[in-house]
C-alpha cells in the first residue's frame, strides 16, 4: 500500500477518506463502482474519482468475493474464452468475428427468456451484473444490445403481435444478431426529430427511406461484419396518407449472414 492509501485507512482497516466522511456503500453500489474488475485475491483495493480516494477494507473484499461466487464462471474454460485468442495489436476486423463467439456464448449460457427480458425479473437484471463483462467488454456490449435493447423492445409488442415469437425465438437462440438503430448522423439521440422515414404502403407493408446524409443511422455495431445475420429495431417517422405519426419501431432484417 503506498503511503498516501496507508494515510486514509484506520487502524481498524475500515473505510475512510481524507476529508470527508464516507458513503455508505452498498453491495449493490459495488457492482457498478467496482465492476469487480479488481483481483479478489488482493486487499486492500480502490476505487479512484476525481475528489476522493477510497480504500475498501478486506471485509468489503470478502463480500465482493461472495458476491462473485452467486455467478456462473464455467463458461470461462470454453475454447472461445482462451486468452490466447485475444488480439494484443490494435483492433481489426480480423478480430470482430471472436467478440461475437463470444457474446453468443455468454447469451445461449444465461438462457434469458422473453418474459425475462420482458418482465425484467432478477435473471435479468443477474445478466447485467455478471462480472464476466470485465473479461471482455466488446462481447459484453454486443450482448447487452442484442438482449436488453433489441430483443426488450420487440418483447414488448409480443403478446398483441404473436407474429413477432419466431423473430424473437431466432434472436435468443442467436442465430441472428440483436441491434438498436436509434441514433443518426445528424441528430444523435434527439428522437423527436429523427429524419427517417417508413412509409405505409397499400399492401401494408412499410417503405424505409433515409432522406438526406444527415439522417443516416450511426450505430456501429450494425456493419454487415463476422458472418452474422442481423436483426434490428429501427426507429423511423411513420408516413401514412402523407401524414407524419411520429416515431415509430420497427423491426427489420438489415443483413444475412453472408453480408
Amino acid at each position: 500500500m503506498d503511503e498516501a492509501a496507508q494515510r486514509m485507512t484506520d487502524t481498524k482497516g475500515g473505510l475512510i477518506s481524507r476529508d470527508t466522511k464516507p458513503p455508505d456503500i452498498t453491495t449493490a453500489e459495488l457492482r457498478i463502482k467496482l465492476s469487480l474488475q479488481v483481483s479478489l485475491r488482493t486487499c486492500p483495493c480502490y476505487w479512484a474519482s476525481p475528489q476522493l480516494r477510497y480504500t475498501f477494507s478486506s471485509n468489503v473484499v470478502s463480500d465482493i468475493s461472495s458476491f462473485a461466487m452467486d455467478f456462473d464462471t464455467s463458461l470461462l474454460v470454453d475454447e472461445v474464452w482462451d486468452a490466447r485468442r485475444d488480439s494484443r495489436h490494435e483492433p481489426s476486423i480480423t478480430n470482430i468475428p471472436l467478440h461475437y463467439e463470444r457474446a453468443k456464448a455468454l447469451c445461449l449460457s444465461r438462457g434469458l427468456t422473453v418474459d425475462d427480458i420482458a418482465e425484467l425479473t432478477p435473471r435479468f437484471w443477474d445478466f447485467h451484473f455478471d462480472p464476466i463483462s470485465s473479461r471482455d467488454m466488446t462481447a459484453f456490449v454486443i450482448a447487452t444490445i442484442h438482449l436488453n435493447l433489441c430483443v426488450g423492445t420487440i418483447a414488448r409488442f409480443s403478446r398483441e403481435r404473436p407474429d413477432l415469437m419466431a423473430t424473437l425465438e431466432e434472436l435468443l437462440a442467436f442465430k441472428a444478431c440483436g441491434e438498436f438503430m436509434l441514433t443518426e448522423v445528424g441528430h444523435g439521440l434527439d428522437a423527436r426529430n429523427l429524419e427517417t422515414t417508413a412509409t405505409m404502403e397499400a399492401d401494408g407493408s412499410f417503405t424505409l427511406n433515409t432522406p438526406n446524409a444527415g439522417a443516416a443511422k450511426a450505430m456501429p455495431p450494425s456493419s454487415p461484419l463476422a458472418g452474422m445475420a442481423r436483426v434490428a429495431v429501427v426507429f423511423a417517422r411513420l408516413i401514412v396518407g402523407g401524414n407524419d405519426r411520429g416515431v415509430k419501431p420497427f423491426v427489420v432484417r438489415i443483413n444475412h449472414a453472408r453480408g
